[in-house]
């Protein structure tokens, strides 16, 4: 599947729009691109040879290069602004996105968001990811993210619904089928140690309904973040791990599939780049792993990204 490595650039993102509370009044907002190699293993993803010997192996590695504009633009008005733009949170739907939101700041410590990032860019999938000895077929695949997000000096809560629809589906059984909605659920907690330093534990939940039961899952998760602040830098260490269930035994490998993921990033931002204040230099190096009770849903992605951004 095509993900646009929005997991990966999850925190690249956050440096785009952490400061939405101390946003000026009128037009600002922050625009660039980023560079990005990626190498994943994955019978899922298209990038791959398309044709299946056997089931029972991990796919192989593709490597791949991209470069992807970044960018938010926002007005505000008093405590009252309106956003476009990419957003951090519209990894639950997989595709890349341009989120269009209202956020309203309560008083000096606490707001609230709500958004939705329609399809402008589809993903692709395979349509049968399980055909064997023939050239497997791509499908597009789209989705919408309705976005709920309450924000406080000590405490971020953020709530999501988001639904899916895979344009040819080929699956050989109808437990395979793809297409549904889900919830999206984190509430993370910023602790500061200093006024350079602080870490920020989250728990997230995710309950994906899709309609092959075979494919809907309930996933369970932890994060750890630390950020460190020395001027004009900042580094961000972020890690996460989950657990998913799903609900029913899949047709294909007789078993109920099970599943964890860890992923582990190393981001870094350094400002006034040339003495250009509002010019800054972002990389992040990122790994992520799956490892599934059943060897065909394996997967392996390590990504660097390197780039730029321009505030304005």
């Amino acid at each position: 599947m095509k993900t646009n490595l929005l997991v990966a650039m999850s925190v690249v993102m956050s440096l785009i729009s952490s400061d939405i509370l101390a946003a000026r009044q009128g037009l600002s907002g922050s625009v660039g691109a980023v560079a990005i190699y990626n190498e994943i293993q994955s019978n899922l993803n298209t990038g791959d040879d398309n044709r299946l010997s056997s089931l029972n192996h991990e796919g192989n590695r593709v490597v791949t290069s991209n470069l992807i504009p970044l960018g938010q633009v926002r007005y505000q008005i008093n405590d009252h602004q309106i956003f476009v733009g990419q957003n951090e949170d519209t990894f639950v739907r997989g595709v890349l996105a341009l989120e269009i939101g209202y956020t309203n700041q309560w008083n000096s410590a606490s707001s609230l968001t709500v958004a939705v990032a329609p399809t402008l860019v589809t993903g692709e999938v395979w349509a049968n990811p399980y055909l064997l000895n023939n050239a497997r077929e791509k499908t597009d695949i789209k989705g919408n993210v309705y976005r709920l997000k309450f924000e406080h000096h000590y405490m971020s809560l953020n709530l999501a619904y988001y639904d899916r629809e895979v344009g040819r589906e080929m699956t050989p059984n109808s437990l395979l089928n793809r297409d549904g909605n889900g919830y999206f659920s984190n509430i993370s907690f910023p602790i500061p140690f200093s006024a350079d330093v602080f870490i920020e534990p989250s728990l997230f939940y995710q309950i994906d309904s899709a309609q092959g039961k075979a494919n809907a899952f309930d996933k369970l998760g932890v994060g750890l973040s630390a950020t460190l602040f020395v001027h004009p830098y900042t580094f961000v260490i972020d890690s996460r791990l989950s657990t998913s269930e799903y609900d029913a035994k899949h047709p294909i490998f007789e078993k109920i599939r099970e599943e964890d993921r860890f992923h582990l990033s190393l981001s870094f931002e350094e400002v006034n780049i040339l003495g250009f204040d509002q010019v800054s230099f972002v990389s992040q190096l990122a790994y992520e792993q799956s490892q599934s009770n059943i060897a065909f849903y394996n997967q392996q992605e390590f990504t660097i990204l390197l780039g730029g951004l321009y505030r304005f």
